[in-house]
């Protein structure tokens, strides 16, 4: 359980605080990333009814070879052996 009083940067966490982790494929544009970040957020807030506050998204970039689509493969590591 969090304390009424925790913060950081400036915002003021409450016990519905969230953190979500979203894996990009490295090189992403900056603005895309912001532009997820900021919708990501708003679609939460709406959906559980949380402050924006208790959301905190963590981006983790990686090399294309590492992606795993889906039941633990990496399904595109034979496309970027050559990478």
């Amino acid at each position: 359980m969090l304390s009424t009083h925790a913060s950081f940067v400036g915002m003021k966490y409450s016990d519905d605080f969230i953190l979500v982790e979203v894996a990009f494929i490295a090189g992403t544009p900056k603005e895309t990333r912001l532009a997820l970040l900021k919708e990501l957020n708003a679609r939460i807030v709406t959906a559980i009814g949380i402050s924006p506050d208790d959301v905190v998204i963590q981006l983790i970039e990686g090399p294309r070879r590492e992606l795993l689509v889906g039941q633990g493969l990496a399904q595109r590591a034979h496309i970027s052996q050559s990478n």
